[in-house]
């Protein structure tokens, strides 16, 4: 067999698969169904009860360094991405994973809130417009907040605090200038945060972190005295922001670090600092039981504005880069969609029709390469080496054994993609619920398949 046969025969298969794939999908894609992979309420959010394999399931890191020898055994089954220590970048192609979307996904849980709207005034009728909020009782950051009396906007590197009563003698109390391009607001009573990507830390002189990441900074101010405003909290989180809200006194806000890496000597997890002081915040590390392909290391951290003595409470989550954050006033959503993966049907149906026809000693290669240590091989790399296992035996064969192979590949592998139809998409759904001091309390999790 010549390469260029040896590369048809290779590829075939999965070319009948994905058009077997199309099929099925074009005949289901309007029928959504539940599958019943399990539902919990727990008071941790670690996924008991729930059993089918790669569900997605969360569960919980018992400390840093399982995190770390997750990270360095290439992340779980089917992980393509694959850490240096040397430089805590990841040597594969990676995609960059999804942005937080927080903005659409909550009005679907809008029922959920319990904020009475009439609230801001004695007369039940606000007599001044506040942010527009997609879910009652969360607050969304903006660029301009009004307490009815005064209007706080950012404006470039500039945060105005204008006394706007009567409007026809609105002045101007404060102006806050920052080093750093302010992105958004919160206002809550006599409190106002201000937040925004730090450009400058890491090329400040003090700055001795061997890993360079990202920083958000994060600031509130005790504005009861409009013209001499004061500052009452500076923190700095390692990563990207990504969203924010303010329920009642707290800001929950999301930072990513995509493609994380380990650097030694370093703490794995995102820095948190209060001023120039690196802060441990009380908290967990999760992941889920799915393939991870890519890694985004989310930071949710529970911030009391009103309580400048109450310590940051953060969770840290290690999500597969196409994982998804939602977030409406009781609950946030974590969503995964779980894709068929056609080579690992291929490698299947080749490891039935071909594995059996191995010499003994190629039986042994295969066996070896599969029950090799993740930290060794991991997945995507034992399935590359058993399919060259497969090829070579394959371009050793006359044309009428590989003209049969291929009649029994072919034959095996749409009757693999109909007995596995209902796994061709799943989107999984975990729902934590949000606890005003503790962060998840809860964990529902809901899968669909089309």
């Amino acid at each position: 067999m010549n390469h260029e046969q040896r590369l048809h025969f290779g590829g075939l298969l999965l070319v009948l698969l994905l058009a077997a794939y199309g099929l099925l999908w074009y005949g289901k894609a309007y029928q959504p169904k539940l599958i019943p992979s399990g539902i919990a309420t727990i008071t941790s959010p670690v996924a008991s009860g729930i059993t089918s394999e790669d569900s997605g399931a969360i569960k919980e890191f018992s400390s840093e360094d399982d995190l770390r020898d997750f990270l360095l055994a290439g992340g779980g089954d089917g992980a393509k991405a694959e850490f240096s220590l040397a430089t805590g970048v990841a040597r594969s192609a990676m995609p960059m994973a999804v942005p937080v979307a927080a903005d659409t996904f909550g009005m679907a849980f809008a029922e959920e809130a319990s904020f009475d709207s009439s609230a801001g005034s004695a007369g039940g009728t606000p007599d001044f417009s506040a942010t527009n909020v997609q879910v009652e009782g969360v607050d969304e950051a903006d660029i301009i907040k009004t307490d009815g009396d005064h209007i706080y906007a950012l404006v470039n590197q500039d945060l105005y605090i204008i006394d706007a009563r009567p409007a026809a003698e609105a002045e101007v109390l404060t102006k806050i200038s920052f080093k750093n391009r302010p992105q958004d607001l919160f206002l809550s009573g006599d409190r106002l945060v201000v937040f925004g990507t730090d450009h400058d830390f890491v090329n400040r002189s003090d700055y001795h972190f061997r890993r360079y990441s990202q920083y958000t900074f994060f600031k509130v101010f005790d504005i009861s005295d409009k013209k001499n405003p004061s500052q009452v909290r500076d923190l700095r989180m390692e990563g990207n922001y990504n969203n924010a809200r303010m329920i009642g006194d707290y800001v929950y806000f999301l930072t990513s670090n995509y493609h994380y890496g380990i650097v030694e000597d370093e703490p794995l997890l995102p820095r948190l600092l209060s001023g120039t002081d690196e802060v441990s915040p009380e908290g967990k590390i999760y992941y889920f039981d799915l393939p991870y392909n890519s890694y985004n290391m989310t930071s949710l951290a529970s911030i009391n504005v009103m309580d400048d003595s109450e310590e940051v409470n953060r969770d840290v989550y290690l999500l597969e880069g196409s994982q998804t954050i939602f977030v409406s006033e009781n609950n946030f959503y974590i969503t995964y969609t779980k894709y068929m993966d056609d080579y690992q049907i291929e490698v299947d149906v080749m490891r039935e029709i071909i594995e059996p026809r191995l010499s003994a000693e190629n039986k042994q290669k295969v066996a070896t390469i599969m029950n090799a240590e993740s930290y060794v091989l991991n997945e995507w790399e034992k399935r590359s080496k058993v399919m060259q296992i497969f090829e070579r035996y394959a371009s050793t064969v006359s044309e009428a054994e590989q003209k049969t192979l291929e009649d029994q590949l072919m034959k095996r592998g749409k009757e693999k993609y109909m007995e596995l139809a209902d796994q061709l998409e799943q989107t999984i759904v975990h729902r934590v619920a949000i606890d005003k001091e503790h962060l998840p309390m809860a964990l529902w999790v809901l899968s669909l398949a089309v």
